[in-house]
C-alpha cells in the first residue's frame, strides 16, 4: 500500500511541477513588484495593475489543481484501470480526465 502511494505521490508531482515553478516565479515577481515598483507608481496604475496580478494568480492556481487532477488520472489509469477484470474503467478514465479539465477550467 506504501508504495503505491507513493507512485501517485511521484505521479502527482511529476505533473505539477511546472506549474509549481511557474506560481513560484510569479510569487517571486509579485514580491518584487510590492517592494520595488509598487510604491512609485501612481494609485490608479496600481489598482489596474492589482487586477491582472490577480487573474494572472487564479489562473496559475487554477493550471496546478488542473495538472494535480490530471496525474491522479493518470496514475489511476496505468495502476488501478489496468488490474481490473472489465475494460469500463480504461474506456471511462480518459473521457472523465477531458470533462474535469472542462469542469476545472
Amino acid at each position: 500500500m506504501a508504495e503505491t502511494s507513493k507512485n501517485a505521490t511521484w505521479q502527482i508531482i511529476k505533473k505539477s511541477f511546472y506549474p509549481l515553478i511557474i506560481l513560484v516565479l510569479f510569487v517571486a515577481g509579485y514580491v518584487h513588484y510590492k517592494l520595488n515598483i509598487a510604491p512609485l507608481i501612481s494609485p490608479g496604475l496600481h489598482q489596474e495593475l492589482k487586477k491582472y496580478i490577480g487573474t494572472i494568480f487564479i489562473i496559475c492556481i487554477v493550471f496546478i489543481i488542473q495538472r494535480v487532477v490530471d496525474g491522479f488520472l493518470s496514475w489511476y489509469k496505468e495502476n488501478v484501470a489496468a488490474r481490473t477484470a472489465t475494460e469500463l474503467d480504461e474506456k471511462l478514465v480518459p473521457l472523465l480526465r477531458r470533462s474535469l479539465k472542462v469542469a476545472i477550467w
